[in-house]
């Protein structure tokens, strides 16, 4: 197998300063941006994107499905 992208998650506390820094720092563009989540590709390489997603909604999508589960 050959891998020809890559597609991190990083959560964060921070998603807009996340953003700010590897728009700054490493060349990415911002594709899709939210208060809870954002799409960055690589200016240089558009195989390589990260995104940056909020621990919140991460805890309250958890908790939803903790729940649901007990629920059965």
């Amino acid at each position: 197998m050959r891998t020809t992208s890559y597609y991190p998650v990083l959560m964060t506390g921070d998603v807009a300063g996340t953003a700010a820094f590897y728009i700054e720092h490493f060349r990415f563009q911002p594709l899709f941006e939210s208060d809870w989540y954002v799409h960055l590709q690589s200016v240089e390489d558009r195989r390589v994107s990260i995104s940056a997603s909020s621990r919140a909604i991460m805890r309250r999508s958890r908790k939803r499905g903790e729940a649901a589960r007990r629920a059965c």
